[in-house]
């Protein structure tokens, strides 16, 4: 197909052409891939298996990514017949974090939904340690699909549909409290400089209303973090944590699994069956609207995850709440089709204010 010139004045989308397979050929496979393989996979060493990335991508279309009116990247689309698939090379893991990726994805948007009228696109397998390309994806609404292990990597599969695309979905932040007294429940030094880090996250600056548990935990969080800022905070039960019955005192390390990773029935507690039903009945129950921020517990936010998606639930972290750390953000969206995963457990406002375990 004719692909119509794509510019957003900083960065432009053009045909590749055979004088910029050299170029490709160093991205995929030359010594600045194993730089570039931390966002994106890479990098190829043999020489076939370059010139089969080569042919792989793009099908339906392969465009070069120029920077100033130099090449900096690919963009390939393969139109499927349900689905477009989508991937983006950058020649630097650089770019990701100077914000090329975040422009080339905008303009791919148009290309794939205005001019090849694609219904959805998905992106498969993004690591999800490479963070700047995964919040690329992320802050454009791509919704995770999936979840999954190779080798001691943990990938994501990305899927954002026209729909939701043009629609004004409701934003609502789960975020888990900060770290606290094991036997007060107050937050610790730890805690008290993660509510901080919490009350600049750019993530939740569209936030205009918050809910929290009843937990002391959560409300002094929330105190923090939002009526500080003159955001109104409402105090809901429905979103404290499980009732672990006779295993209250044992810490999570020590409580048994099922094969799956999830804690069987607590003696004496609440069943995972009612936990899920009743902090999935307080999702449900959210206003619509404006965009929420939730505090609540890890193990709150992991059940949600694991119940709207369950191909999320796979890699260790997601069966207890263990791989929620405190007082990270988790992203879904309401929308045209139900409730969507953005994000998992964002933690980068915490680094930024040295809000971290470390600083104990």
């Amino acid at each position: 197909m004719e692909i119509p010139p794509l510019s957003d004045g900083t960065i432009a989308l053009r045909p590749f052409v055979h004088g910029d397979r050299v170029a490709a050929v160093d991205w995929i496979s030359g010594p600045i891939s194993r730089d570039r393989s931390a966002t994106d996979g890479g990098p190829v060493t043999r020489p076939e298996d370059t010139d089969a990335v080569l042919e792989d991508l793009g099908k339906d279309a392969l465009l070069t990514i120029e920077l100033d009116g130099e090449p900096c990247g690919l963009l390939a689309l393969d139109h499927l017949r349900t689905h477009t698939d989508l991937r983006i090379i950058l020649a630097r893991p650089q770019l990701w974090v100077q914000g090329i990726g975040s422009r080339a994805i905008r303009l791919c948007l148009v290309l794939a939904f205005d001019h090849m009228k694609s219904h959805e696109l998905q992106v498969l397998a993004v690591p999800e340690d490479a963070t700047a390309a995964r919040v690329a994806w992320e802050g454009a609404g791509f919704g995770i699909q999936r979840r999954f292990q190779r080798g001691e990597r943990i990938f994501l599969d990305f899927a954002l549909s026209r729909r939701c695309h043009e629609a004004n979905e409701q934003v609502v932040h789960l975020i888990c409290h900060g770290s606290c007294s094991g036997t007060t429940g107050a937050l610790d030094a730890v805690g008290r400089a993660q509510a901080e880090a919490l009350a600049i996250c750019p993530l939740l600056f569209r936030a205009n209303e918050a809910i929290c548990s009843d937990r002391h935990c959560a409300t002094t969080t929330s105190e923090q973090a939002f009526a500080a800022r003159g955001i109104p905070c409402t105090v809901d039960e429905a979103w404290r944590e499980q009732d672990l019955g006779n295993w209250a005192t044992t810490s999570l390390d020590q409580l048994p699994r099922r094969e799956d990773g999830t804690l069987p029935d607590p003696p004496g507690g609440e069943t995972g069956a009612a936990f899920a039903r009743r902090v999935g009945r307080a999702l449900d129950a959210l206003p619509h609207g404006d965009h929420l921020a939730v505090v609540t517990h890890g193990d709150v936010i992991a059940c949600l995850l694991r119940e709207l998606e369950s191909e999320l639930a796979g890699p260790s972290g997601l069966g207890t709440g263990a791989g929620i750390p405190a007082a990270s953000v988790s992203e879904l969206r309401r929308g045209p089709e139900g409730w969507r995963v953005i994000r998992i457990a964002d933690d980068r406002h915490l680094l930024a204010r040295d809000a971290t375990s470390e600083m104990a």
